[in-house]
């Protein structure tokens, strides 16, 4: 037995190692600060290992390597409180309280280097070891090393200027010798790229450092987005200019400010070139950003009847299409059936429900387009002849939430067409869409030739005059209780918007 217990005192300082160990790797999954101090807590292991194998060792080897254990012991203590003083000083104070930035690899280098002057302080105070020809020979090695390695040492120091000088940091957009990336991770020798495929690529920190960087979102993440379209040389340019800002305005993740522009380019073999300049701060979503763009002009040139022209060395023979007044009349008929259930229009004869619907012009819209903005001023109603939107309202700058949805034969913006209202809500389509819009116009046209119209539209506005915060204000100021009084009030009004008497 006694055998035994020899067996087990030898492995006893393996074992205490491993709990060592066992226990950092569970306090780095706990903490973040002890993530720092894992080197500390793997010398404590090694030091108590070492410290048990002094006991199964013979009495004159014993004393030998004390002295080493010792050494072992306080350059472990040492290491301890270099990283307390990092992560108080440094990581708190400095990083957490007073919101400094301190290059991680300066970091590294401040702590490496106490590491090499508390190991030579020990070996010269507690070994007794001669540290000036270990120096002189640590100098002579580091100069045979960095001869043999200039690259690798080009690279970390070019790492500490990034550091200090942060010409690039993560999670920045740059383009570096034509490779677009978003900066992943920077270290002290390369710097990693992930593409928009996905990719990463490896630079190291010299050849970074050599080339020319061209930073998207730093130190401002406002970036302009060009898109050239070419148009056929019979449209007017103001045409042109009005439908390509309309489609950059209607893009959400477009500023407002500054605003889209656009720029007549030159004049081509076949088109006149348009450029587009629309702003944002989201570049990892220019893909995005573009795509919606793009597709908002074509939806403009469709309904506005801009055409983009093929080259002229290409011979184009068009497809037969249906006559100008067949289609139209085809148009008509789809539009009439919705008129008709239109409460508004109930008081107007077929013939004359007849000649608004050929007043009337459909347009194509795509999903996602933006009909009319909450609190925008606007004097025109809309109704859905096919596809679906949703309705978002929401109270000064707080996010919008869906209130209600509009199908085929809804209509929306009857308040700012009649009474001159800024628009209560946000309307977006969801699908593909054919809209109509009446413009005021030809409201004032059917008002005129329909004396009786104008009652029969201010009593349907009184019984919705509920839902109306401005209506409900305007019968509270004008002290009007009586359901007579309401749609004499909204008479008035509407009369004035139209200029009618």
């Amino acid at each position: 037995m006694p055998e035994v217990d020899n067996y087990l005192w030898l492995f006893l300082p393996l074992l205490t190692l491993g709990a060592v160990i066992a226990s950092i790797e569970v306090l780095r999954r706990k903490a973040l600060f002890f993530q720092s101090l894992r080197i500390a807590f793997y010398l404590l292991g090694l030091s108590l290992a070492f410290e048990l194998s002094l006991w199964q060792m013979p009495l004159g080897w014993a004393e030998k390597t004390s002295p080493y254990g010792r050494a072992l012991y306080i350059f472990t203590g040492l290491v301890f409180l270099i990283h307390i003083i990092d992560g108080f000083f440094v990581g708190y104070l400095l990083v957490h309280l007073r919101k400094r930035h301190v290059p991680p690899i300066l970091r590294k280098a401040g702590i490496l280097a106490a590491y090499f002057i508390s190991a030579l302080v020990i070996l010269r105070t507690c070994l007794d070891l001669d540290v000036t020809s270990l120096v002189a020979t640590s100098a002579v090695i580091s100069f045979v090393v960095g001869l043999a390695s200039q690259d690798l040492l080009g690279s970390i120091l070019a790492g500490i200027v990034i550091g200090v000088e942060r010409p690039i940091v993560r999670d920045n957009w740059i383009h570096i010798n034509d490779l677009e990336g978003q900066v992943v991770d920077i270290t002290w020798r390369r710097t990693l790229l992930k593409t928009r495929d996905g990719d990463f690529v490896l630079l190291p920190n010299s050849e970074v450092m050599k080339q020319t960087i061209l930073n998207h979102t730093l130190p401002d993440k406002l970036h302009r987005v060009t898109l050239t379209v070419g148009v056929h040389y019979r449209h007017p340019p103001n045409q042109v200019k009005n439908a390509m800002l309309a489609a950059g305005s209607h893009c959400p993740l477009v500023l407002t400010s500054p605003a889209p522009s656009v720029f007549l380019e030159e004049f081509g073999d076949s088109s006149i070139s348009y450029r587009l300049n629309v702003w944002i701060r989201d570049y990892d979503k220019l893909e995005q950003i573009r795509d919606q763009i793009n597709t908002l002009i074509w939806y403009q040139f469709k309904r506005r009847g801009i055409e983009i022209p093929f080259p002229i060395r290409t011979l184009h023979r068009p497809s037969p299409q249906k006559a100008p007044q067949k289609a139209m009349e085809d148009n008509i008929r789809r539009i009439m059936p919705l008129l008709e259930r239109v409460p508004f229009f109930e008081t107007v004869p077929p013939d004359d429900l007849w000649e608004i619907a050929r007043r009337l012009k459909l347009g194509t819209y795509g999903a996602g387009e933006i009909l009319v903005r909450q609190g925008e001023s606007g004097r025109s109603m809309f109704m859905i002849i096919s596809g679906r939107a949703k309705v978002l309202a929401g109270t000064g700058s707080s996010e919008k939430h869906m209130v209600a949805t509009l199908d085929q034969g809804d209509i929306f913006g009857e308040m700012s067409l009649l009474l001159g209202q800024p628009r209560n809500a946000t309307v977006q389509l969801e699908d593909d869409s054919e809209i109509i819009e009446f413009s005021p116009g030809l409201f004032k046209d059917m008002i005129e030739k329909h004396g009786g119209l104008l009652e029969h539209l201010s009593g349907l506005v009184e019984s919705r005059q509920s839902e109306n915060a401005e209506l409900k204000a305007m019968f509270a100021q004008q002290k009007i209780r009586t359901k007579e009084g309401r749609v004499s009030a909204i008479l008035g009004r509407i009369k004035g918007v139209f200029g009618v008497s």
